[in-house]
């Protein structure tokens, strides 16, 4: 028998107890979390908003990391082993229709955000509470709304465009268009619900909510993708001035190198995960994002499992030598974003003539790609145990260093080269780089990779600019190994395909070119 069946069976018990039969044959919920209580209070509503954070974490969480991180392992920045059945390669057996597995979970999840989203925004304003929450409410949604519609488009370019919340009645209405809407019509609706989530959302959240900044940020984003370079500035340097948000002192407490310990006041928008939440609809759910980029260390003559030089690592991917190679001496961004040494801790199986404690140090060029590869330290996690491969770290998804290079950028592309200029010095001197005297697109696809590697922003940047194609063809993986994408790659790949089993639950919406 399993908990749920024990836990009925004893409800039933007690109520044969306590009352008369009349009573207990009375269905009740014991919970009174449905769709009674989560649209029609208030209570039930800020649930509805949680479930948004969780709906939205749930892709990174333990094996699902993967897909989570398919944006940075399909960019030009990583040189990618294994977990990805060839994806990594745009390999036309696994880049297509059907197999694409990662295609189809993004898919599901964002329209799963965009029904919830929905109902609670045609919810709120018929729900007794002060304008004050009632806003607070409808922001948010608003900015999941737009986000996951921002996500979809940037991704597939053809999306089906909604904005009310699916009914038992209309789940299956054969009547329903589902044409895909124009791009311009996207782009109206994101620009409406972050326009309206920028005026009402403060500049402070807790951490893990969102914020009049990531509202903001996400906003100039889409002026970008739109060549709007007025607003873009308007809404990069709003942040900037305004926000009471900072660039960290310098790059080792951006993520907290040896802590774990992002700097919150640079973070615009952080997903957290905590052991002590684990289950819990706030988002405990532990992730292996870290464990992807860190080499198999323990195969080594000298190693043993460790805590502080990436647990049961993974190995499916690394940082590749075209991004490691961008960084001039003494710039702090490589040794506090990455690590390239190893410390000997296995005196049963030392090499001869090294002791315990002796470091093994990294070439950006080595070869072995599952045993010795310079690890990604963006998401390490000390407090947990040697022997794992999944932990609570949480992630980072935008933050104050990319609203300056995005500033840096809408003021190249708006004619004044020299503000931009300002802007994206600013991020070099925060990591001891020289300074540059010029700006050109170059440098900022450059600074952009040395600051944001690894992130998940790469993948759209490029094809936003229009040199996706041009980037993969020359960079994927490394000269030596993992480079199939230099060659698979095809213009059409720049969307995804849409999953051939929504094209057939959707009266055929049409695929996407090439596939």
């Amino acid at each position: 028998m399993n908990k749920k069946t024990i836990y009925k069976a004893l409800i039933v018990a007690v109520g044969l107890l306590s009352t008369g039969c009349s009573d207990w044959l009375t269905e009740k919920n014991p919970t009174q979390v449905d769709n009674g209580f989560v649209y029609n209070t208030e209570a039930g509503l800020n649930t509805l908003i949680v479930s948004l954070y969780n709906r939205e974490r749930s892709i990174i969480h333990s094996s699902e990391s993967k897909d989570y991180c398919v944006l940075q392992v399909l960019s030009d920045l990583a040189v990618t082993r294994g977990a990805f059945n060839g994806l990594q390669y745009y390999n036309p057996d696994m880049y297509n229709p059907i197999t694409f597995e990662q295609a189809e979970t993004f898919w599901k999840d964002q329209y799963r955000i965009i029904e919830r989203a929905n109902g609670a925004i045609e919810s709120a304003p018929n729900v007794e509470m002060d304008d004050l929450a009632r806003n607070q409410i409808l922001s948010e949604a608003k900015v999941h709304r737009a986000h996951a519609y921002f996500t979809l488009l940037r991704l597939f370019d053809n999306v089906y465009l909604t904005t009310t919340s699916t009914t038992p009645e209309t789940a299956l209405d054969p009547d329903i268009d589902y044409s895909p809407a124009s791009q311009e019509e996207v782009f109206e609706l994101i620009d409406s619900d972050l326009d309206f989530a920028i005026e009402h959302l403060s500049w402070e959240a807790a951490v893990g909510r969102h914020s009049k900044s990531s509202a903001a940020h996400i906003r100039a984003k889409s002026a970008l993708w739109q060549n709007k370079y007025d607003e873009a500035i308007e809404l990069t340097e709003n942040i900037i001035y305004n926000s009471g948000k900072a660039l960290s002192a310098n790059t080792e407490t951006v993520f907290g190198k040896n802590t774990g310990v992002k700097d919150v006041n640079e973070a615009l928008y952080v997903m957290p995960f905590d052991f002590n939440l684990q289950g819990n609809y706030g988002g405990g759910s532990k992730h292996n994002v870290f464990y992807m980029f860190v080499p198999r260390y323990y195969n080594l003559d000298g190693f043993a499992l460790d805590a502080t030089q990436g647990g049961r690592s993974l190995s499916w991917s690394a940082p590749n030598n075209y991004l490691l190679n961008m960084y001039e001496a003494g710039d702090t961004r490589y040794k506090d974003y990455y690590r390239d040494y190893l410390i000997y801790n296995d005196e049963n199986s030392l090499p001869s003539g090294v002791q315990v404690g002796d470091t093994l140090k990294l070439k950006i060029e080595e070869t072995d790609y599952n045993n010795k590869r310079i690890s990604l330290w963006k998401n390490y996690d000390p407090e947990m145990p040697d022997d794992v491969r999944e932990g609570y770290m949480d992630i980072v998804k935008y933050r104050l260093a990319e609203t300056y290079l995005m500033a840096a950028e809408a003021h190249l592309k708006g004619g004044s080269a020299s503000k931009g200029l300002e802007f994206l010095n600013a991020v070099r001197t925060r990591a001891n780089a020289t300074p540059l005297t010029s700006l050109d697109e170059q440098a900022i696809m450059d600074e952009r990779a040395m600051e944001l590697a690894l992130e998940g922003q790469r993948w759209f940047y490029l094809k936003r600019i229009g040199k996706l194609g041009s980037q993969i063809r020359q960079f994927a993986g490394n000269d030596d190994a993992h480079f199939e994408g230099r060659t698979n790659f095809k213009d059409y790949h720049s969307a995804w395909p849409i999953p051939q089993n929504q094209i057939q639950l959707m009266n055929n919406f049409p695929q996407n070119p090439g596939y």
